[in-house]
């Protein structure tokens, strides 16, 4: 609790600080009751704090989850505040009841700092299950089918060649070449961007802000209102979230803003914001809906797709034995002589 005041102190007057010692007292209360009338038995896990529950580390948090799981077994408890969060630290456990107890587990936590109050309710990975998701989950499924991913091969291909020329001119800068194809593939598939796009473009930038904040929000103990979410209700307390959310809703607004008046002038090409604004009737969403499905799209999508490029390179430099296996399977395939003739030029690239 003293460390939950002395954060709170550098804003809240002391009238709100007395509040904020009710509430959390509160909270206490209804936890414990909570817990009593539960009564069902959990996996076990480490003994945290009474108050605030288990302290994850800021950084390298996946060690100290592979430490708890060696210690506790594939399935341990934590708890931050008054939540309980089921950790699955095994793949076979996470197929067998992800997979095989899919109806149960399909729903998604509540987040109070990073859905309700970040984004009103409206971010589609954090949406619980119901009409809502179903209907986003349709969207995604009939844009991004297997039948309609080629459409987007001619723009990964011309992305992929500058890639490989970038990595040839400039090597050390490698992590900057896996963002910049992500960000240029997810920003053609997302809003129809056919100008070269990197990491530097104020609108790239500006998205993958926002996604920074909601993943620092997300983690676990990432916000003590989502351990206490009493704590919503002091004036002044999540100022700064709600105004990442007013930054958010209008950058995503713009955006989608942008699509709408080039398809006016008959110059949108084929996208996800394209294809929702000519179908919004039909799905029965409201505007900021459509912002936040394309929004998040080209963020997630960017994200994941230059961290998991960036690791592929990271673990090729550290196993060179297994690049020259990959390198003998690429000779078999293509040939030695056919790989020297498909030779790249900058112009091909661009």
């Amino acid at each position: 609790m003293s460390i939950l005041l002395s954060v709170s102190a550098l804003f809240l007057a002391p009238s709100q600080c007395l509040l904020l010692v009710t509430l959390i007292a509160i909270s206490i209360c209804v936890r414990r009751l909570l817990d009593s009338a539960c009564g069902k038995p959990l996996p076990p896990g480490p003994t945290g704090n009474w108050l605030l529950g288990n302290a994850l580390p800021r950084y390298f948090a996946h060690r100290q989850f592979d430490e708890w799981t060696r210690q506790y077994g594939p399935i341990f408890t934590l708890r931050q505040g008054r939540n309980i969060t089921i950790v699955i630290g095994r793949y076979q456990a996470a197929v067998d009841i992800l997979e095989k107890q899919g109806a149960a587990t399909a729903d998604r936590p509540r987040h109070v700092s990073a859905n309700e109050i970040l984004s009103d309710g409206l971010r589609p990975a954090l949406t619980r299950a119901g009409e809502r998701l179903n209907k986003i989950r349709r969207v995604y499924h009939v844009f991004l089918q297997p039948k309609a991913i080629p459409a987007l091969a001619p723009v990964q291909m011309k992305a992929a060649k500058s890639v490989i020329l970038d990595l040839l001119d400039n090597p050390k800068q490698h992590k900057s070449h896996m963002e910049r194809y992500a960000a240029s593939v997810a920003m053609t598939m997302t809003y129809g961007k056919t100008t070269p796009t990197s990491y530097s473009d104020p609108a790239v930038r500006q998205v993958l802000k926002c996604l920074h904040r909601s993943a620092t929000l997300i983690k676990p103990g990432g916000h003590p209102v989502d351990s206490y979410p009493l704590l919503r209700f002091i004036p002044g307390y999540l100022r700064t979230i709600r105004k990442w959310r007013d930054e958010e809703r209008a950058l995503y607004l713009t955006q989608l803003d942008t699509v709408r008046k080039q398809m006016e002038t008959h110059e949108a090409q084929p996208c996800l914001a394209k294809f929702l604004l000519e179908r919004q009737e039909e799905f029965s969403f409201d505007e900021i809906d459509l912002a936040y499905i394309t929004g998040v799209l080209f963020g997630a999508a960017s994200d994941t797709t230059s961290s998991a490029l960036s690791i592929s390179i990271m673990t090729a430099a550290t196993n060179p034995s297994a690049q020259e296996i990959v390198r003998q399977e690429l000779d078999q395939v293509i040939g030695p002589e056919r790989r020297r003739r498909h030779s790249l030029s900058r112009r091909e690239s661009t």
